[in-house]
């Protein structure tokens, strides 16, 4: 299939394969950030799950989390017949500290001592993103998944600039948020109905019915002005009997580019064939399609000005490295890791001045930290793994002020009072490798 200014193919070029025994990283420093709440005197566990961060020019380091916490007291009916009063009393203690799901952002200095941290209650704070000097970007979506979100937030004193919010569908979520071109592109998921037509006879009378069918989910794209104003939306490619979901989005001055899983059927000769794979979107600056590729790739990821694309197999332990170019899709790096955990996933990228680093994880029965050393020239060097009891998930990676590398992720921990799981958030500062 031809696209209108690149032909999808795969062009082996400079293709170097080597393997190695992955070594541990070199840990400076490392902290868990747990969130708690206290009733009664008594602490209790919650989830504390960072979903992005960026840094700051006074070396310090802005996340944003997503956190909730209940109490089992709260679901107590010892009271309920007996003394209704105490039993609503106590309840309502419980009730007015418990969150479903909320969001916040918190500032740590360079040694990780809080500075603020604001909240955003019933708003999920799913991805941020650094605008100038003295001022971020969150979004999200509301818990009730009827609003998605975005705000301008002040990076000294965390007073929020403007905050605003947007109904465009139902079921909403918000996979990705970029910055190009004077505006915030918001990709969001959204579910919408398709009415079904039903038709009774009632002896000479016929009845037209119409009900919601199963929900089907689309992607929409939202184009919002520096002072929050909604410029356009626009839903990318909605097919009947489709789920569309979004994996990666990056926006450029000219186009936007996203990576989407989609699980569908197809009527073929009478009989429906199940259809899923991944779609390659270029869109222009209107969100109009430019082109769709089915590809092969896991993740999608942004180096400077170029888009690169890796794979990876379950089962194998070899990362492969492509490059977009007008000419196609060229592969420019097979590497190798020597090691039991084969389920290996690259998340996003980070880049210094003298090299990138991959990262995201390696899997067996719990998720290891995998970061990878790269050149300007797309070769992998060298990857370190970090791996411990827990279960974990590497969110962001980041260059400290002093010159280190800096993971923020999260981890699964049981509570050795109640035996539930909970997450903790997890920093872990450690020295730089390959060249």
């Amino acid at each position: 299939m031809t696209r209108p200014f690149l032909l999808i193919a795969i062009l082996l070029i400079s293709t170097h394969v080597f393997s190695q025994t992955i070594q541990d990283l070199q840990i400076t420093k490392e902290l868990n950030l747990v969130y708690s709440d206290t009733v009664n005197g008594k602490t209790y566990l919650g989830n504390y799950e960072p979903t992005g961060a960026i840094s700051c020019n006074d070396s310090s380091y802005i996340i944003s989390t997503i956190f909730s916490i209940d109490f089992p007291e709260q679901y107590d009916t010892t009271y309920l017949r007996t003394d209704f009063a105490k039993y609503y009393e106590r309840s309502k203690l419980y009730s007015a500290k418990a969150h479903v799901s909320s969001g916040s952002v918190l500032k740590l200095n360079k040694d990780f001592n809080k500075i603020w941290e604001v909240t955003f209650k019933d708003k999920r704070v799913t991805h941020i993103i650094s605008f100038d000097s003295s001022s971020f970007i969150i979004a999200g979506e509301r818990i009730d998944l009827n609003v998605i979100w975005i705000a301008k937030i002040n990076s000294n004193n965390a007073n929020i600039i403007w905050m605003k919010e947007f109904k465009v569908g139902r079921s909403l979520s918000t996979c990705g948020l970029t910055y190009a071109n004077g505006n915030f592109y918001i990709l969001g998921e959204t579910e919408r109905i398709i009415p079904l037509k039903i038709q009774k006879d009632y002896g000479r009378t016929r009845i037209e019915l119409f009900k919601e069918s199963d929900m089907q989910s689309s992607l929409i794209l939202l184009c919002v002005s520096k002072n929050g104003s909604l410029n356009w939306k626009k839903k990318i490619d909605p097919k009947r009997n489709y789920n569309y979901f979004g994996y990666n989005f990056i926006s450029t001055n000219e186009n936007h580019f996203i990576l989407s899983s989609f699980t569908g059927f197809n009527k073929v000769k009478k009989k429906w064939v199940k259809d899923e794979a991944l779609a390659f979107y270029t869109l222009n600056k209107k969100g109009k399609i430019k082109s769709k590729e089915v590809v092969d790739f896991n993740d999608m990821l942004y180096f400077d000005t170029s888009i690169v694309f890796t794979k990876t197999n379950l089962g194998s332990d070899t990362i492969k490295i492509y490059k977009l170019t007008n000419l196609g899709v060229d592969r420019t790096d097979s590497f190798s890791i020597f090691s039991e955990r084969k389920d290996i996933r690259i998340e996003s990228v980070l880049n210094t001045s003298k090299n990138y680093y991959l990262y995201g994880s390696m899997q067996v029965n719990n998720k290891d930290y995998l970061i990878c050393s790269m050149t300007k020239d797309y070769q992998i060097t060298e990857c370190r793994k970090h791996d411990q009891p827990d279960y974990n998930n590497l969110v962001s990676l980041m260059e400290t002020h002093d010159k280190e590398l800096l993971i923020i992720g999260w981890c699964y921990k049981r509570n050795e009072q109640t035996g539930k799981l909970y997450k903790y958030m997890n920093l872990i500062k450690f020295k730089k490798f390959g060249t």
